[in-house]
C-alpha cells in the first residue's frame, strides 16, 4: 500500500493513545493500551420449559397482520405535519379513538382533551406521582399485596407509600380514613396478585373518600377486559371523572413489546402531568400512536379480544383441573378473570424453597411473599397467559414432584419453614393463645365486630395479618329469623364458609378495650352479651386466635357445623345438633 496510507493509519492511532512516538526515536505499543476484557452479561433470556409467570400474554397471538395494515395505512396516509414534535400529550387521532373505545368498552367518562399517551403503565405512574407531588402531594396508598415496583416507582417520585391490606373483595378501603393518604392506587377490577374484585359499596365508599378528603384514585385497570364469570364491571373512572386517573395499556391485551399505555386525567391535571411526559421524552412515537388509532377504529382490537377470551379461559380451566389433580393442597383464589390464579400454600411448605428449586428444574413460577409489606399466608402465581394448553397439565405434574421434593427435604430434617418475622415461635407453638395482659395478642375479626364503625379507629392500630377460616366446632352462634345465616358471622365465601380477617393487636390494653366494646367481662361470663375465647385456624400465619362468641341462648342455636366451618343457615336448617 502506499506511503501516505501508512502514515495516515499511524497518526490515527497516535491520536487515540494506542501508539506513543517521540523525536528521533521508535514508535512503540503505547503503555496501558492493552484492552482489558470485560465481563459480559449474556443477552440471551433463560429457556424455562414452561413458564408461569404472571402479567406475560400469548405474544405469538399478536395480530400481526391486522397491525401491519394499520401500521401501513398511518405511513402512507399520515399529513406531513404529524411527524414533527407534537408534545407530550398524544397525537389527536388516538385520543379521539381511545375515548370511544373506553367510553363504550370500559364505562369511562373520557374527554380527548383528557388523555395522556405514556409509554406504558410503569411510565404513566411515574409521570402521575411526580405531578401529584408537584402539586403537594406526599403519600400514596397501595394495596398490600401488590407489585413491588408500584412502591418503587412512587419512592423514586419522593414521595412516601403507605400499605393498605386487601381481602377477598379487593382493597380494604374502611381503613383508608385512618391514613394522611393523598393518593390510592387500586386495582379494582381484578386486584394484583389476589384477584378480588373491588364491589359496588367500595367503590362507592372510594369515591367520597376522594370527594372529601380532596384525594386522587389512581386506577390501574389490570387484566379488566379479560372476564370469564360475566361482563367485566365498569371503570370507577366513570363515577367520578373528577377525581380519579385512569390507566391502561395495551401490555396485557395486545403485547408488552408496543409499549404504549393511556391515562385518562381530570382536567385541573392535565397541563402538570403532559408538561412531566413532555420532559421525560418529547413525546411517544408518532405512527405507533397513529397505527394504534387506526387499529381501534377498525375493530380490530375488538376482534382480537373476541378471539383471545376463549382461549385464556380454555388454559385457566386446564390450569385449575391440573392443580386438583396434581397439587390439590394449593387452595386457587382469583380465577374468574385475568390471566393468572393465585394459590395459597399450606403452612408446611416454603414458597422461596419451592421456587428456587422450580427454577432448578425449568419451571418459572411467582411467589406472593416478595409482593407483600405486611405479613401473611404464602402463596404461589401462577401465569397461564402464555403456555400452551397442552403443555399445562405437565407443567403442573412436574411442580407437584418439585414440591414433594422440597416437603421431604424439610422432613427429612432440613431446616423447617420459617413463619413470617412478625409471628413468634411462642405464638405459633403455644397450646393456647397469650393471656389478655400479654403483648400483641391476636383477633378473629368477623361479622358486626369487622364491620361496626365504633371498630375502625380501635383496629387501625393494629397489623392486618391474613384472612383465614376457623376450624373445629364451634356452636355458640345464634339463629336469626331476620339473616340468613348465624348472628354475627358474615358469609363472605361462595362455598358457605366464614372468612376471619386476623389483626395483631398493639398490645393487651386494646384487647381489654375490645372486651369493653363487646360487652364482656372475664371475671362475670354470664352477664356479657359476647365471650372471648380461643380458636383454630386454617389457612393462617399464626395457629390460633382471639374470637368473640355471642353469649346467647343455645335453645337458640340454628347452625350446623360441617367439616369444621361455620356455615350459612338456610331456612329450613334442622334443630341444634351437637355432633
Amino acid at each position: 500500500m502506499s506511503r501516505g496510507i501508512v502514515v495516515a493509519a499511524y497518526e490515527q492511532l497516535l491520536a487515540e493513545g494506542y501508539l506513543a512516538s517521540r523525536p528521533g526515536g521508535a514508535t512503540r505499543v503505547a503503555a496501558g493500551a492493552a484492552v482489558t476484557a470485560v465481563a459480559r452479561t449474556s443477552l440471551t433470556p433463560v429457556a424455562y420449559a414452561f413458564d408461569f409467570r404472571p402479567g406475560r400474554p400469548d405474544v405469538s397471538e399478536f395480530p400481526r397482520a391486522a397491525w401491519l395494515r394499520s401500521l401501513r395505512r398511518a405511513v402512507l396516509e399520515t399529513p406531513s405535519d404529524r411527524l414533527g414534535y407534537l408534545g407530550g400529550r398524544a397525537i389527536p387521532e388516538l385520543r379521539s379513538a381511545l375515548a370511544t373505545y373506553l367510553n363504550r368498552v370500559r364505562g369511562t367518562s373520557a374527554d380527548p382533551a383528557d388523555i395522556v399517551i405514556a409509554t406504558g403503565f410503569v411510565q404513566g405512574l411515574a409521570v402521575v406521582v411526580r405531578a401529584l407531588g408537584a402539586g403537594g402531594a406526599t403519600t400514596v396508598a397501595v394495596e398490600d399485596p401488590a407489585d413491588p415496583e408500584y412502591r418503587e416507582i412512587i419512592a423514586a417520585a419522593g414521595l412516601r407509600s403507605i400499605s393498605i391490606p386487601v381481602d377477598e373483595s379487593g382493597l380494604r378501603v374502611d381503613l383508608l380514613a385512618a391514613t394522611p393518604a393523598d393518593a390510592v392506587l387500586v386495582t379494582a377490577a381484578h386486584q394484583y396478585p389476589t384477584g378480588g374484585v373491588l364491589p359496588p359499596e367500595r367503590r362507592s365508599y372510594l369515591v367520597d373518600w376522594a370527594a372529601a378528603r380532596g384525594a386522587v384514585i389512581i386506577e390501574d385497570d389490570y387484566d379488566a377486559e379479560y372476564r370469564y364469570d360475566r361482563e367485566p364491571i365498569g371503570a370507577i373512572q366513570g363515577l367520578a371523572p373528577e377525581h380519579v386517573i385512569y390507566a391502561g395499556s395495551a401490555s396485557k391485551i395486545l403485547a408488552p413489546g408496543l409499549r404504549l399505555g393511556w391515562l385518562v386525567v381530570p382536567p385541573r391535571l392535565v397541563e402538570s402531568i403532559t408538561a412531566i411526559k413532555q420532559a421525560a421524552d418529547n413525546g411517544s412515537a408518532a405512527f405507533d400512536q397513529l397505527a394504534f388509532a387506526d387499529f381501534l377504529d377498525r375493530g380490530e382490537l375488538d376482534r382480537h379480544l373476541r378471539r383471545m377470551r376463549p382461549i385464556y379461559r380454555r388454559r385457566r380451566d386446564r390450569l385449575l383441573a391440573s392443580l386438583a389433580r396434581w397439587l390439590p393442597d394449593l387452595r386457587p383464589a382469583g380465577a374468574s378473570a385475568g390471566l393468572h390464579v393465585l394459590t395459597w400454600l399450606p403452612l408446611d411448605v416454603d414458597e422461596a424453597a419451592v421456587i428456587a428449586a422450580a427454577d432448578a428444574a425449568g419451571i418459572a413460577l411467582s411467589g406472593l411473599t416478595p409482593r407483600r409489606v405486611g405479613p401473611g399466608s404464602a402463596g404461589l402465581i401462577f401465569g397461564y397467559g402464555s403456555v400452551p394448553e397442552g403443555a399445562i397439565d405437565e407443567g403442573i405434574r412436574q411442580l407437584a414432584e418439585v414440591v414433594r421434593a422440597v416437603e421431604r427435604g424439610v422432613r427429612g430434617g432440613a431446616e423447617p419453614a420459617v413463619a413470617p418475622a412478625a409471628v413468634t415461635a411462642a405464638e405459633m407453638a403455644a397450646p393456647d393463645l397469650v393471656p389478655c395482659d400479654a403483648d400483641r395478642p391476636v383477633v378473629a375479626v368477623y361479622g358486626t365486630l369487622r364491620r361496626g364503625e365504633r371498630n375502625h379507629g380501635l383496629m387501625a392500630g393494629s397489623t392486618f395479618l391474613a384472612t383465614a377460616t376457623i376450624a373445629g366446632a364451634l356452636h355458640d352462634m345464634p339463629a336469626s329469623d331476620e339473616r340468613d345465616y348465624g348472628y354475627p358471622a358474615l358469609v363472605d365465601d361462595p362455598a358457605g364458609r366464614v372468612v376471619v380477617e386476623l389483626y395483631r393487636l398493639p398490645d393487651g390494653a386494646t384487647l381489654g378495650r375490645l372486651d369493653e366494646l363487646e360487652a364482656y367481662d372475664p371475671a362475670d361470663q354470664a352477664r356479657s352479651e359476647y365471650i372471648r375465647r380461643p380458636v383454630d385456624l386454617r389457612g393462617a400465619p399464626v395457629a390460633r386466635a382471639w374470637v368473640y362468641v355471642y353469649a346467647g341462648d343455645p335453645a337458640t342455636m340454628g347452625q350446623r357445623i360441617l367439616g369444621g366451618d361455620w356455615t350459612a343457615r338456610q331456612p329450613e336448617s334442622p334443630a341444634p345438633t351437637t355432633d
